[in-house]
């Protein structure tokens, strides 16, 4: 009966609103705004870009021991080449006195990204300890609690928002994850998707706007895109999160993210048909300034989320939504409620950015 009388209230907001329920998938031309992929094959593709660069210097530069860095970087040799060039640098600047060509510090920059993102990558199946060298086998809360701390530590030493720093973070927070999995309240073990490194690194750079205060997501799951955000956003920044909490490891992620953000993370729990307009009524003067939408998948369920979540919207908002134009049925529901937006007129989308299987697009509610 209640579920019936919701399904009632969202259609008649709905209706209002003028956004049609059952609107026909708009057709999409095909070019996506970003072909990057996900992190080994971002890697990839970095490593290309250096080694061309390389190549294509001239005779002279390739000589010697320039070419042996060439080699290096060609056969995955990430270290070597590191270590190779970054010598020779040091040796013509400081005993030769010669100068150092602008590019040779990318190329430095990019290696030193390429060989830890190597390493985050081989994580999943390398393990990984804490400073004071705990295991999830050994004591999950004590090595939960150490994970934080070294994070915490990370956030000092790296600049706000660098890569390096939400590539660990997100690694740490998928060993939590996966070392808390088990049965949900169902009996059944499952991992919902979760997001990536490439959609992390975008969710971060969004966040990191110095006009960023609030940022409001639907669905933390594993936590990723909200450690991602709070990781770039400024200091003074709050996260709101409104989740199932049906997931096995949820908890254990939320005590991850909550420990090395006692202050700045709120996880409010239960369907966000519910609790989004509890929150909107008990915070009337409360806006977000970037909202992530990754909440339930059925139309039904996304049209809500956009729906409530434009109460804490302004004009300025950015709203972003998951799983939008993808092939999966996966990504139907979201597909079809975020288009309904547009074709009301109420979402101005600004553009969709996709890797492998996901896809997400971006925009401003017309309010």
């Amino acid at each position: 009966m209640l579920r019936a009388c919701f399904r009632l209230v969202i259609c008649f907001l709905l209706f209002l609103w003028g956004i049609p329920v059952n609107a026909e998938e708009i057709q999409e031309d095909g070019k996506l705004a970003d072909q990057r992929g996900m992190l080994l094959t971002e890697v990839g593709l970095l490593r290309q870009v250096v080694f061309e660069s390389l190549l294509s210097s001239d005779l002279e530069r390739q000589s010697g021991l320039r070419r042996s860095v060439l080699e290096d970087v060609a056969d995955g040799n990430t270290w070597s080449a590191i270590f190779q060039l970054g010598r020779e640098l040091n040796v013509q600047l400081f005993q030769f006195a010669k100068s150092v060509a602008v590019r040779d510090l990318g190329i430095l920059r990019a290696l030193g990204d390429i060989g830890t993102f190597e390493l985050v990558a081989a994580l999943e199946a390398a393990g990984i300890h804490t400073e004071n060298r705990s295991t999830p086998q050994q004591s999950r809360a004590k090595w939960l609690a150490s994970a934080a701390k070294d994070v915490r530590w990370l956030k000092h030493l790296l600049p706000r928002g660098d890569r390096s720093l939400i590539a660990v973070a997100h690694a740490v927070l998928s060993w939590v994850m996966f070392s808390s999995l088990g049965p949900d309240s169902d009996g059944y073990i499952r991992i919902e998707s979760m997001s990536s490194m490439t959609q992390a690194w975008w969710l971060a750079e969004q966040a990191a706007a110095a006009t960023v205060q609030r940022v409001c997501e639907v669905g933390f799951n594993g936590g990723h895109s909200a450690l991602a955000m709070l990781l770039s956003a400024p200091a003074s920044a709050k996260l709101v999160s409104f989740d199932l909490m049906s997931k096995s490891y949820t908890p254990a992620c939320h005590r991850l993210v909550r420990t090395i953000f006692p202050r700045q993370h709120i996880l409010i729990e239960g369907p966000s048909n519910v609790t989004i307009p509890q929150f909107v009524f008990a915070n009337l003067d409360s806006k977000c300034d970037l909202i992530f939408v990754d909440g339930g998948h059925a139309e039904t369920e996304a049209l809500a989320d956009l729906l409530y979540m434009s109460m804490l919207a302004t004009q300025r908002t950015l709203i972003v939504m998951d799983d939008v134009g993808c092939k999966s049925q996966f990504c139907a529901g979201p597909t079809k409620a975020w288009n309904s937006f547009i074709m009301s007129g109420r979402i101005s989308e600004h553009a969709c950015q996709a890797e492998a299987e996901r896809r997400w697009c971006w925009g401003t509610y017309q309010l």
